[in-house]
């Protein structure tokens, strides 16, 4: 039933340039058409003509649904462009902290209790790393779900 409905407009076609110049309802342009070429063939040139028209208003409708689809997903990929953009920054950041924490740690200036700070910071951040990571895996299943439609 989908195909069916997918070229309705050929079918649509099809019937229209049997019926028009069976019925008589292209008579006038039927009878200019064999004042060129003889026989029946101004009859069969309208039903030609009708089913091209048919046929154009079928391939047009599949131009703009195609159309509509194409920026719908160049509107998902801009968008999923955008939350990677933002989960690449938060991991930079983490891992700038992390790398800042641990250097000051390394250099040894600090208290014990200074540097435990130091520590427990990084480990914070480490933490903050792994929902990045989620993050990341998220926005790759939802990538991963529009592909399948």
């Amino acid at each position: 039933m989908r195909t069916l409905h997918e070229y309705r407009w050929l079918w649509l076609g099809v019937v229209a340039a049997v019926a028009v110049p069976s019925l008589g309802l292209g008579a006038r342009l039927a009878a200019i058409l064999e004042g060129w070429v003889p026989l029946p063939w101004g009859r069969v040139g309208v039903g030609l003509l009708i089913f091209v028209a048919m046929a154009a208003v079928h391939f047009r409708s599949h131009w703009v649904a195609s159309l509509q689809a194409l920026g719908a997903e160049r509107q998902r990929t801009h968008a999923a462009a955008q939350l990677l953009s933002e989960v690449r920054m938060d991991g930079s950041n983490g891992v700038r902290v992390i790398k800042e924490n641990l250097d000051i740690v390394a250099g040894g200036s600090q208290r014990p209790q200074e540097a435990e700070l130091y520590l427990q910071g990084a480990q914070a951040h480490a933490a903050k790393l792994e929902q990045v990571f989620e993050r990341l895996e998220g926005i790759r299943l939802r990538l991963d779900d529009r592909s399948d439609d």
